[in-house]
Parts: structure tokens; sequence; C-alpha cells
């Protein structure tokens, strides 16, 4: 070992490493540098730090940032961003944007059946497995991440999370017209440190984080670091006397560093993660459509005990039912207990257990170099992710719609290209790159009706046999052409697995479910490419071409649906049935931005842009060869970002016009998941965020943001899921006569009018270190969920009310920055909200709005023990 090494490791361990600066996480882009005399302001008041000057008094700090692919301060940069620095995720309990959308203006956050999505200003989307792709593009360590699944973002040894708003279709193109998030890892250092975190709270809640690095070498440092987090479910089924809502994370991270010189370096890094919940999809509201079946009678008049059979069945057959009901007689679907309100509590009713199991991770290799007029970086990454659930979609006290399994499964490669440099002594700057994208991505599942089907079934088997002045006979085969044709036609299935019924294994292609069934296969191949370049001499231009290109190959399948074609005469394309049917489409797209900034005042910075975004179309999985259009955005924004009273108060205040077209929304229609165009959509927002530290009250801090959009569908009419609003149109038939089906004037969904929040920080000095006790508030607007603003008939519950989130925390801090103890509360008020809700008919015989719902209040206690550079 070498003499720096041998060094290095022994003022670790000896405890000869200085603390550190809050906003350091051992990673060299992210530093304080000077005091509130040299800073003019700062982009984010989440990215400000603390840092005591030669005579004692606290200043704010500036952090470094990569937001426009070079390292730049963050109070000189012309964009609005939100940057979360180390200290602050690790206090916080951010893991993800779950908990960053409480402290982020105009952000929202959805999350659908272990899909993720990030909304912005009212741009994100709720469109889950291959078909759609968020409007927010998010990044780890400057590669592109391709899919949406829940926990695919990093949630430990994160160095800074950077939140980009508005489109940036020149640097980051596809995908990020609404935003960008970024998530900066700690890279290891040649200065050795480790650290380790335990956390335990309410609900069995266990958490475990242990990491270290250090040098291999003169040349080569390494880090690795590892997160255990498990609870137990928040939420209690009174259907089977189960807690669900539970989840297991293991995840770990390895990453090298080699750097011969100050001028050139590589940086290889891996990441895995296995993550196992039971989040369930929750019942919030239903309507019977067939006036018949609802939640106690799942299967109608079948349900029905014998004493309202009366008329309706022989004698005979009543005797022979005992009082029971058809349904029990037979062995049928059986209603379970009503779904609790899941807006009042935590019990549910689901008799199908939910389980979702993500398997995901990848690896990357940065070159960075410093070539002197220039600096050249190459990134080159692969990724992958499987993600695996069975649930019912209706969460009801019966087996419904019932998903099991499904699969979506993702590889993609991606490789991009920057040179970056400044010229004519500084004044400019500019970056230039290429960037290539390369996606296999499958979803299969089968989805069961298990209620619907035996209705349906019964309905027609059941049928009165010839010559009975009675409609229905317990003797079944009176219909004996339908009942060969639901048991033995449209023999495949999408994929392998267990017969619902049975159990026994299912041959794809070869034997049918005996019961009814949707199947889905869809497979898909996606590249994109794409050139841009950007330069700033006073004035900002930028321009980026993107070429897409998608190819899938479909099938629908559905014995149930293919039934329904037999009986009537029709093909199998006329309810879209399909079988290994290709399609494929290309699109170009043109996206740019120009700008202007200026130094109103030594701490004051203006800025004014315009910006053009893109988001790519492509096929629905629910429907065989339908395509949905690319969106569009323009954006016009105006901001300053200034310092005021001596340093005392820091404000970013942003003013934006968004004019969109194309806009994407998902929506469920004739029993499958449809993602449409809405046409055009307008948005004028205001956000504004800022920290106070007034000098005659040292340690205590206000810090926080508010946001205010005002945003609205242009001119289009749709059908709303039921159908209710204005059915299928036929050939010659009007469409659009119903006025609550126009959406102009409707709010975007996840687009908040008001979002806010802030946070009261005080710390001094308690024994040997210092106490802080910091509590936050936030409080996000009414958020809809579809784009009739739950107007349509017995939809109105697609709508999430307000609420608010209150958090506290009390943090204590050894001396030396090595020993930290916090105790932590999340959510105090126990606000019991949605993250997300949709209405579907499917089955048809019912109008039913669900949702998957934020945990409840969580409190616990948090112990670290740092060395070394991870220090903070």
């Amino acid at each position: 070992m070498s003499c720096r090494m041998k060094s290095a490791w022994a003022r670790a361990l000896m405890g000869g490493a200085a603390l550190t600066a809050l906003l350091l996480a051992s990673r060299g882009e992210a530093q304080v540098v000077g005091t509130m005399a040299s800073v003019r302001q700062s982009s984010s008041p989440a990215a400000t730090t603390t840092e005591p000057t030669a005579s004692g008094a606290v200043t704010l700090g500036e952090v470094v940032v990569t937001a426009e692919k070079r390292s730049e301060k963050l109070e000189h940069t012309p964009v609005a961003i939100t940057a979360v620095t180390a200290t602050t995720i690790a206090q916080a309990g951010i893991t993800g944007p779950r908990q960053l959308q409480e402290s982020v203006p105009s952000m929202t956050f959805s999350e659908e059946a272990g899909f993720a999505f990030i909304t912005i200003r009212g741009l994100g989307g709720t469109l889950t497995t291959t078909s759609g792709q968020s409007s927010v593009a998010s990044y780890i360590d400057g590669v592109y991440i391709g899919n949406e699944v829940a926990e695919d973002m990093p949630s430990f040894d994160v160095d800074r999370i950077e939140v980009l708003r508005g489109p940036q279709g020149t640097l980051y193109g596809r995908n990020a017209d609404g935003g960008v998030v970024n998530y900066i890892t700690a890279l290891p250092s040649f200065d050795p440190g480790a650290t380790a975190s335990v956390t335990y709270g309410n609900y069995n809640a266990v958490g475990i984080d242990v990491g270290a690095t250090g040098p291999l070498s003169d040349q080569i440092a390494a880090r690795a670091s590892f997160h255990y987090d498990d609870h137990d479910g928040y939420r209690y089924d009174i259907a089977t006397g189960q807690h669900y809502d539970a989840e297991t994370d293991y995840s770990g991270r390895v990453s090298l560093l080699y750097k011969p010189n100050d001028s050139f370096s590589v940086v290889l890094q891996g990441d895995d993660t296995h993550e196992t919940n039971s989040n369930p999809w929750e019942l919030i509201s239903q309507y019977t459509l067939s006036g018949q079946v609802s939640q106690a009678t799942p299967l109608g008049v079948f349900s029905l005990p014998a004493a309202d059979l009366v008329g309706l069945l022989s004698p005979s057959d009543l005797a022979k039912l005992n009082g029971g009901s058809i349904a029990s007689y037979y062995g049928l679907v059986q209603a379970g207990p009503p779904a609790p309100n899941p807006n009042e509590s935590l019990n549910l009713s689901d008799t199908w257990p939910p389980l979702f199991v993500l398997d995901s991770g990848g690896g990357s290799a940065t070159i960075d170099w410093n070539a002197g007029p220039a600096n050249v970086k190459s990134i080159t990454a692969y990724r992958y992710d499987r993600l695996w659930f069975s649930y019912d979609f209706t969460g009801e006290g019966f087996p419904n719609v019932v998903f099991d399994p499904a699969i979506q499964s993702d590889k993609q490669f991606t490789q991009e290209f920057d040179i970056s440099g400044d010229s004519f002594g500084h004044k400019l700057t500019w970056v230039a790159g290429a960037f290539y994208l390369h996606t296999d991505s499958s979803y299969y599942t089968t989805i069961y009706l298990p209620a619907y089907g035996e209705y349906f079934d019964a309905a027609n088997t059941l049928a009165t046999a010839p010559g009975s002045p009675y409609p229905y006979s317990l003797e079944p085969g009176y219909n004996p052409q339908f009942y060969t044709q639901f048991q033995s036609i449209y023999s495949t299935v999408t994929m392998p697995g267990p017969d619902y019924v049975t159990g026994s294994p299912l041959t794809p292609n070869v034997s049918t479910p005996s019961t009814a069934f949707i199947g889905v296969a869809d497979a898909q191949k996606t590249q994109s490419i794409a050139g841009f370049a950007q330069a700033t001499y006073k004035i900002t231009g930028g321009f980026r071409w993107t070429n897409d290109t998608i190819g899938v190959v479909q099938s629908f399948h559905s014995n149930l649906l293919y039934t329904l074609t037999q009986l009537y005469g029709l093909p199998p394309s006329a309810v879209g049935l399909c079988n290994q049917v290709a399609a494929g489409k290309t699109w170009n797209a043109p996206t740019g931005t120009v700008g202007l900034d200026y130094d109103a005042g030594p701490d004051v910075l203006t800025y004014a842009k315009a910006s053009w975004g893109y988001k790519s179309g492509g096929f629905n999985s629910g429907a065989c060869a339908t395509s949905f259009d690319p969106e569009h955005l323009t954006d016009y924004e105006g901001g300053v970002k200034a310092v005021f009273a001596g340093g005392q108060i820091l404000t970013n205040a942003a003013l934006y016009y968004y004019d969109y077209s194309n806009i994407q929304f998902e929506t469920y229609v004739d029993d499958s998941a449809s993602i449409l165009n809405a046409g055009s959509a307008t948005a004028l927002g205001l956000e504004l965020e800022y920290i106070v530290q007034p000098r005659g009250l040292p340690g205590f801090e206000v810090d926080g943001s508010v946001s205010y959009e005002d945003s609205q569908y242009g001119a289009g009419c749709f059908q709303d899921p039921a159908l209710l609003l204005e059915p299928a149109p036929t050939a010659g038939q009007k469409v659009c006569a119903n006025p609550l089906e126009q959406i102009k004037g409707n709010e975007l969904i996840g687009a908040p009018k008001w979002k806010s929040n802030v946070g009261v920080q005080y710390t001094t000095s308690a024994g040997r270190g210092s106490l802080m006790l910091r509590g936050e508030a936030s409080w996000t607007d009414t958020i809809y969920y579809d784009i009739f603003d739950g107007k349509a008939p017995d939809e109105a519950d697609t709508t999430q009310p307000p609420y608010w989130i209150v958090n506290a925390r009390l943090v204590w801090t050894s001396a030396n920055g090595r020993y930290v103890a916090e105790l932590f509360g999340r959510n105090l008020t126990n606000s019991l909200y949605a993250y997300f809700r949709t209405a579907a008919n499917t089955p048809v015989a019912l109008d039913t709005v669900a949702g998957q719902f934020a945990p409840p209040r969580t409190f616990g206690v948090k112990f670290t023990y740092m060395l070394g550079s991870e220090v903070r």
C-alpha cells in the first residue's frame, strides 16, 4: 500500500477528517464557494447551504449543478431548477419522487400498478406498460431512464437531485417536454470514508444503509453501498384478514473511479434492485350500469337469495336452492364484504391478494476528458427491469378484473457523446452532442373476468327449457351452442401461467382458461437518434433534431369477446381481437431554445426564453395497431433570481405560458386502456421559491415555495369510460352531442391550481453537538385524474380533493459530525389521499372508480455513524 493510501486510511480511522459543509456529499461537483458577499442568488432554496464565516456568523453558500451538460453555479443557470442536496435527502428521508413532490413547486407524483409518474406544470402522464412514457424525463448520472416502473430510481447514496421545470428539448430531447429529474449518485473518493445508518419506525419499519469509499491505488478509488428497507402492511383487508401495503427492498450499488490525472477520468457504475410489495388497488366508488350487478350481487339475479327468485325459477328449482342463491348452488363467485371508503379508512376489501415484484438495475461507463479547449464526455449504459404483478383492478370483495399475472420487461442501451467548452475569454460557452437509444420492451398479461364471465355464462346456459313458463332453469345446457363456444373457441392464451380455476399450467397457444379472460401481448422495439447543440454569447440558442422509430407486434385475445362475435356473426376484428399484428411508425421532431439573461444588479439575475419540447408517439397495448401522435409544447418563460436584505432573503421566481398540441392522456373504454390525443391546451403559471435566514435570529430559517397554474384544454370531445356521456357512435351518427363530453376549459390532468410548502427550522448548540428542530407543511390543491374533471356521471371520485402533508424531525449531530440521531414523523395529520384514481367499465356492467393510496402517518428513529469523507 502506498504512503498516500496509508496516510488517508489512518486519518479516517483516527477521526482526523474535518467536518465538511452541509452541502457536500463526497462528490466534487457540489461545493460551497465563498460567503454571502460573493453570492448573487441561488436557483433553489432547497439547494442552498449554510456555512460559518470567520466571524462565526452563518451565511448562504452556493452549489454547482450539471443541468446544462456542464458544471455551472446554480445561481448562474437561467433555468427553473430545484436542487436537493445530500444532507436534505438524508434528513428529510427522501427516497424518491413520492417525498420530492412535497418540496418542488408545480410537481406531483402518481403511481398505478407498479408504474410511477411525475407531473410538472401539468405535463407528465399516467401511461402504463410499453404504450407510453412520461413527459418528464428521468436520468441517473446522465443515463436516460426510458421506463416508468415505480422503484427504478435510486433511493440511497444520492449526492443530489436536480429537478428542471419546463421543456428541456435541446439538451435532453425526447419525452422531456414537462421537465427533467436528474439523480446524481455519490462517486468514489480518494479520501476513505464509511457510513452506516439504522432506522426503525411504526409498522415494524426497518431500514439499513451501509457504504464505504476509498482508494484502491493512487489512481483508482472505489465505492460500494447497500440499502435494505422493510415494513409491514399499512392497510387491513377485511375480506381475507391480511395486511397489505407492505414492502421489502434490497438495493446495491458499486462504482469505480479511474483518475490518472486531473484532466481525465473514467467512472464505472453498476446497481441492482429487488423489491416486493403488496400495494393494493382500492375501490373508491361503484355504480351498476346493468341495474343488477353490484358489490352485493356480483352475478346479478344469480346472486339473489331464493326468496327473491320466485317467478324466475320453478318451485322444484327453488326447493333445490334451500334458501340460497343460484351462485352458491353452482359454486360460483360469491359477494364479499363491501369495500370501506379508502378516503376515510385504512381497511379494504379485496379477495385477490395484490403482489408486485420488481427487479431492475444496470451499468454505465462515463469517460470525461478535459482536452484543453474543450471537454469531451462519453456515457455508455445498459439498463433493464422486469415488473411482475398480480392484483384485482377493482379492489372488490369478490374477484372481478384480475391481472394474473402481468409482466413488463425492458432492456435499454444508450450512448451519448458530449463536447463542451468556452471561447473568447469565457464569453462564449457551448455544448454539442449526439444521442442514441435502443429498447426492447414487452408486456404480457392475462386478465380474468370471473364474475362477469360467470354472469354471462349463467344468463345463457340457465335459459328456459322449451315450453317452460319460467325464465330460468337449474338444469344447464339449454343453450348448447353458446356453452360449447364459450368453453372451447379461440383457444389461445398470451403467456404461460396458472389456470385461474384449476391451477394447472397453461401452454401458450394451446389451451384456454376455463373462465372469461382478456389477453394482451405486446412486443415493442424503439430506436431514437438525436443530435444537438447549444451556445451562449449574451443570447442563448440551441437546437436538437430527434428521429424516433417504434415497431410493435401485438395480440389481443378474449374467449368471451370471441364468443360474442360467433353468436352474432361478426369478424373477430369487430371487437378488436387480433393475433401477431405488426405495425410501425417513425417521427421526426425539431426542438430548441432561445433566451437572454441579464444581471440587473450584483445580486439579481433575470432571464427570458422561449423553448420547444416533444414527446414521442406510440402504439396502444390494449388495441391492435392503433397509434397515438407525439405531443408538442411551446414555452414562453421569464424569471428572476435574487438575494435581498444583505443576504438574509433569497428568492427565485418564474412566470411561464405553455401552448400544447396533441397532449396525450389515458382512458379506459371498451374493456381496454387507450392513449388518445386531446388536441390543444394552454397553461399560465407562476412559481416562487424562497429562503429566509434573519441575521438577528441565529440558527433560525424559513424556506418554501408556492406555485399557481391556470390550465385548460382546448376544443375537443371524448367518450367517458362507461360511455354514459356518449355511446360509441355508429355510421352516420352525430358525435359529441352531450355538452359534458366537450373538454374545452377543463383543467389538465395532474395539474393542481395551487401548490405550496413551508419549512421552519431552528438549530442550536446541544451538549457536544448541535440540535435541529424542523417542521414542514405542504398543501396540494384539487387534482383531476381524468379529462372530464370529475364531471362525467358516476365518476366524481376520479378527483383528488385538496390535502395537507405535515412532517417534523428532531436531529442531533455530534460536534465532529460523526454521529447523528434523528426522531421523525411523516404525514402527522394522517391524510388519506390517493396517488392515482381512475374510472373504468371493465366489466361493462359496472362503472368503477379505484385508486392507489399514499402511506398513512409514520414515525420512527434513525441513527447514523460516519467516518472520513462521508462526514457532512
